[in-house]
Order: C-alpha cells, then structure tokens, then sequence
C-alpha cells in the first residue's frame, strides 16, 4: 500500500484549513492518514488542524518518525514543548519541483518529499482563485502557519499580507462510495455501498463532532486487519469442547495445574513425513482423573464511578441502536492482559482439561492443519477473546475489556460485548456452552458464532458511525498503529489454518448479518436467532439459508472395527464447507496449500460430510476417515481434481499402488483417496493393510 495520499485531498485540506474550517480539515485528514499512516506531509497538516496541543504534538512527533529530518515538523514541536529526537546527520536532497499543472511532485530518485513548507508553497503560488468550499458565514482566517511568539515582531516581508499554504483549489471531487469490509476468502455478498461526499462542503458543529460515514468503513477496515490475527470472542470458546473427541466435554483440570508452557515458533517448512513425527504438540499438565476444583477466578475490581458512566452510556446507545434492551444489570470489568490471561484459563478449565487440547491437535495435525511443535493451548484461550482487547462469557452472563474503561477504543469494544450480551438477554446464548448443542457437528456451532459475531461486529460498526467523536477516532486510529500485542496472549507465528479460521466469524459473519439486514433491517437479523443457521454454507451463502437448504446427513460405519484393540476416538464431527476450504488452501506445509481460488471453487459444491479420528497412545498413531458428499458431479470432480494436488505435494515422492490409483505411504502413514460418483473418501492409517481395512467397511456406502 503506498503512503501516498492523492495531492487533491491534501490540497482540500489546506483550503479548508485557510478558511478556518479546523473541523472539515480534521475530517479529510484524519482520512488521510488512516488510509496512508505513512505520509508526513498528512500529519503535519493535522496538527495544525487539531486544537489540544498534546494532539498536536503527537502529530508532529509521528511526522519526525517517518522522516526525522523534517525542519519544520521540528521546529514546530519544540514551539509547542514537545522534544523532538536528535536531528539526524543532513543528507543532500534534490528539492521537489512542481508540473505544468500546479502538482508538487517528489524529485526522482530522492528520498520521500518533506512537508509542504509555507515557504515552498509560497513559491509555486497560482493567481488567487474563489475556492468552492467556502462558507462566507463562517470565514475565520486563522494564522495557522504564522510560528511566532505573542508579542514578536513580525519581519518586513510577513507585515504585508498573512502567510498561508499555497496549493491551489482542487475542483469538487466526485462523491466516494465506501464499500463495506470483505476478504479475499469466501464472504457472501457485500453489503450495499453508500456514496457520500469525501469534501463534506457544508458540515455543521454537531456533525464534525462524530464519525462520518465515510470514515467508519476505514477504521472498520483497520479494526477487522487486527481481528483477522486474533480469536473469536467469548462464546468461541465452544469450538475447544466440540472438537476434543466424540462426547464434547472433558475432564475438569487439576487445581492449580499449569495450563501451557511455551513451546518453539511453528515450523513452516518441513518434510513429506512432517505429520508423523511422534513430538508432543503441546506440553500439558494432563488431567485424566476429575478434580472438584478449577483453577480460581482471580477477584476483579469492579469499574469506578467514571467508568460506569462511560460504559452506561455505550449500552443506551446501543440499546437505542439494537432496539433490545436488558432489565437486569450486568457485571463488568476493566482489566489487564494478565487478569485477562487468568479468567480465560479458568472459564476454559471449568468445561474442558488439558487432554481435550491435545487430543485436538493430534486431530488437526492428522488434517494436516497445525505443525507439531504448534501451540495449541494457547491459541485454545485467545479463541475466546477477540482480537482488539474484549470478550464476553455467557456462562458468567459478563464482559470484560482489556484497556482503561475510558478511550475510544474502549467503548467501541464495549459496544461489541454488549450487543452480545443483549442478544443473550434476549434470545439466549446459553447453548454455545454446552457441549451436547454442537455434538457430532461441529461446524453448526462456527455457522452460530458467525451469525452471533457478525451481529456484534455490524453493531459496533453503526455505533461508531453515530456515536464516535474526533477524540475516538484518534484513538482507534493511534491503537490500530500501536505495536503493542492485541491477543490476550500474543502468539507466535501461528500457521495459516489458524489464523485464517479466527477471521471466519468476523468477515464472514459480518457478510452474512449484512445480507439479513439488508433484507429486513435488525428485525431480520433477530429472526436468525430462532431459526439457526445449520451449516458455514449456509453462512458462506446466506442464499441457502434463506430457502433452508440444510447439509445432507452423512452416515458412515464405525472405523474402530477395522483398528483392533487400544485405539480410541479423538474427534467423530463435521468439517463443513468451510474447513474443507481450509483444509486444501491453508494446511501448515507450504508445497501443499492450493491458490486461495482454487480451495474456494473445490470446497463450494459441499454437500455434507461425517470425519473420524482414532488415536492409539502406546504407538502415537492416528488413522482417519473422511467421507464427503457433493451436490452434483461437477463439484465431486473439481473437489477430487484439487485433492490429489494436495495429497500429492503433502506425501511428496510417496505415491504408491494401492486399492485406489491415489495413494500415497510415507513414514510409516499410508493414505488413498477414494471416489464414487458425487462421493469421495479419503482415509489416512499406519499402513496400507489398515487403509484397505479402513475402505472395506465403506463398500456399501461408497
């Protein structure tokens, strides 16, 4: 993405900034730098556009990190009190030269333009023209670019005329239409762009003073970049108890115990035999026998009387945009990444142990998914917060924000939780929690938590649009530029599987609410709460959720039979259309991930599916089956077609005869690839004697 942000917003910047109309200024730039945090010449005109001065010397302090060689952006923060960094050694520099049409453009190949100093725009100055953004009931003409102390003389040259930037008046752009946030991956539609002005010529006080629609989509955007590295929020915490083994709950932790150690970055390249190797993925404290107890909650501080204000009015304001209301009040708090740390641990371990965690990344690792040396564990906590400092847990009916209680980016988190908090008022969240809901199936709980995210994240979305002021913009857009970790424990590259799949529920949840809304505002989207979406084609086409078409149920025979003795099932579930995608374009070997496109066009014919795993613990082996359904032949065709790519580059050099023309056997894991009209089996196990087992059982079925 450049830094540059085109010479006409600028220009409108300056205009409005010599008209005196701080407000509009702010607005375009504020823009400005949100789409292009890197341009100094954007944030040096801002802080002449912003009134407190600790604001302004935050601008003038970023514009001196992006080039630190900026005189004026220097001489300006010292003025002002702040304390600019040491001025770095001069470098020659070939100063800009301007076009036939009055543009300032960069020297080639010169380092990045400074600043358009008054007296370089001096310079290039046009015969006066009549901007068309005035408003002559409103003229002030401030001296914004006048640096001298009150009471200094001015020079013989400044007496004469007051001294102002120089760049002459754009011609009225066009309107901008804002397009609403999608991804590259599947989203549904998007939703309707709404057109509006970028100039916004005539903005009254009571305008300024808050988000411009225009605006939201940007910091929406900027929001989302964050989200997409981060977890599901609270109620995720539902997709570690439905895909830990057949019966969905697990055993409660030993008090006390550890819940993760550290463990190496995952690996991103490594051999065919890669998903063989018999390393631990997490180290654990195991906790087969149940214990009463469960590492304690930590006692938090409930928010002072400040705080609440602020936090009571997000919830009238969401309340009044939602058009739900609560009538019992709701415990909250104010924490930090530790206290965060603690309360996630504690909620996880009083629904699920630590053997729930490993068996599922014995799963994933046998999909092919995470890499051995993957943290699970703690991608399992952060899946229960959201990735911009929140959550909120339905079984303690609580929200809880990380961060101070007063920003801006505090209440716009705020006003997420509690959407989720009124929708569970009001239709009940309850069942994300229990284990049984989702039993078997769990890609009907991911289709749930994206419509219950979506709703939260469209929310946040509108309450930003109507409540957000200047201050909170500046806040969110300082934040979204923090290095500072957003998880509730910062993780280490994660593999794309994981990172890609915490995305889901944000974009396209958000793509499929857009899709209800638009067809019967909020009203529509209550409506989903009491016919849930069954499947994530459902959420990945909200088409077929609207004319219910529901997934095809899958029956297959128990591959136990085929095992022996000592193994036992670590997941019998649903991958879903979703996961399928997931599966062919985002496994952790490089070699074997297919375009994003092409993942896409294979995963979208899924017409239903049934996945099981067995683990044996002496060998620290595991055998799978998994047994797809399509709705026509063509989508059975192009989904074999991508797979025998991915198995091919995933057991590379491993090809070999079997009961099917593709199988392929490496490091002791024998695995083939099936196909029966619109069906397809693929079955991975120690050896090709247990794969043809394995298939046996299929014969009436296939």
């Amino acid at each position: 993405m450049t830094d540059n942000p085109t010479s006409q917003e600028l220009r409108l910047a300056v205009e409005l900034l010599k008209d005196g109309r701080l407000a509009d200024a702010r607005l375009v730039l504020i823009d400005a730098v949100t789409q292009y945090p890197g341009n100094e010449l954007g944030w040096f005109l801002l802080s002449f556009a912003v009134t407190d001065p600790g604001q302004q010397r935050d601008c003038l302090e970023r514009v001196l990190r992006i080039n630190p060689g900026n005189s004026n952006a220097r001489a300006r923060l010292e003025k002002l009190g702040g304390v600019a960094p040491p001025e770095p050694i001069p470098q020659p520099v070939t100063p800009p030269f301007v076009t036939g049409e009055g543009e300032l453009l960069p020297p080639e190949p010169a380092p990045p333009a400074q600043p358009v100093a008054p007296e370089v725009a001096e310079s290039v100055r046009e015969p006066e023209e009549k901007t068309p953004f005035a408003v002559p009931d409103q003229h002030v003409t401030p001296v914004i670019f006048d640096e001298e102390e009150e009471g200094e003389e001015e020079t013989s040259e400044e007496a004469g005329e007051e001294e102002q930037p120089a760049i002459e008046p754009a011609p009225e752009p066009s309107p901008a239409v804002v397009v609403a946030p999608t991804a590259a991956s599947p989203s549904g539609p998007a939703p309707t762009a709404k057109p509006t002005s970028r100039t916004r010529p005539k903005v009254t006080k009571a305008k300024a003073e808050r988000a411009p629609g225009w605006m939201v989509a940007v910091i929406v955007v900027l929001l989302l970049v964050i989200l997409l590295g981060a977890g599901a929020m609270g109620l995720a915490y539902l997709r570690s108890q439905t895909r830990v083994g057949p019966g969905g709950g697990g055993q409660t932790a030993t008090a006390g115990a550890a819940f993760y150690t550290s463990t190496p970055a995952a690996v991103m390249s490594l051999p065919p035999e890669w998903t063989h190797t018999p390393t631990a993925t997490i180290t654990l404290t195991p906790s087969v026998t149940p214990s009463p107890s469960v590492t304690p909650t930590p006692a938090l501080p409930t928010p002072n009387a400040t705080i609440s204000s602020a936090l009571d009015l997000v919830q009238i304001e969401d309340s009044d945009l939602r058009g739900l209301t609560m009538t019992s009040s709701l415990p909250r708090f104010v924490i930090s990444q530790s206290e965060a740390e603690q309360t996630l641990e504690s909620a996880f371990l009083a629904q699920s142990s630590v053997q729930d965690v490993q068996d599922q990344a014995r799963a994933l690792k046998a999909l092919g998914l995470i890499t051995p040396t993957y943290d699970l564990a703690k991608h399992t906590l952060n899946q229960m917060a959201d990735g911009i400092g929140g959550f909120y847990l339905p079984s303690r009916k609580a929200i809880f924000v990380i961060g101070t209680g007063l920003s801006g980016v505090d209440r716009f988190i705020y006003s997420h939780e509690y959407d989720h908090a009124l929708v569970d008022a009001n239709f009940g969240l309850k069942y994300l929690e229990d284990p049984g809901f989702c039993k078997g199936d769990e890609q009907r709980c991911e289709a749930v938590q994206a419509l219950s995210e979506g709703d939260a994240t469209l929310l946040m979305q509108q309450w930003l649009d109507k409540y957000a002021g200047e201050q909170d913009l500046l806040d969110i857009v300082k934040y979204t530029q923090s290095d500072q970790p957003r998880y509730a424990l910062p993780e280490d590259s994660p593999p794309p599987y994981a990172s890609k799949d915490a995305n889901f529920p944000y974009v396209q949840g958000l793509a499929f609410v857009n899709y209800l809304y638009a067809r019967g505002s909020w009203a529509g989207v209550n409506a989903a709460y009491r016919q849930l979406p069954d499947s994530t084609a459902q959420i990945l086409h909200p088409e077929k959720y609207v004319s219910q078409e529901k997934p095809d149920s899958v029956q297959d025979p128990d591959i136990s039979s085929a095992l022996g003795q000592g193994w036992r099932a670590i997941d019998v579930n649903t991958l879903g259309e979703w996961d399928t995608y997931l599966l062919l374009g985002y496994g952790s070997d490089p070699a074997s991930q297919l375009p994003d496109a092409r993942a896409l066009a294979a995963a979208s014919g899924w017409g239903g599916d049934h996945l099981q795993i067995y683990y044996e613990d002496q060998t620290d082996q595991v055998a799978m089956s998994v047994h797809w359904v399509w709705d026509s032949q063509g989508d059975a065709d192009e989904f074999v077609s991508g797979m025998r790519v991915y198995l091919g580059e995933r057991f590379r050099g491993g090809k070999v005869p079997g009961p099917s023309q593709d199988c392929w056997h490496s490091d002791n894991q024998s695995t083939c690839l099936f196909t029966s009209a619109a069906s397809t089996l693929w079955v991975l196990a120690p050896s090709p004697a247990a794969v043809t087992a394995i298939h046996g059982l299929y014969a009436s079925s296939l």
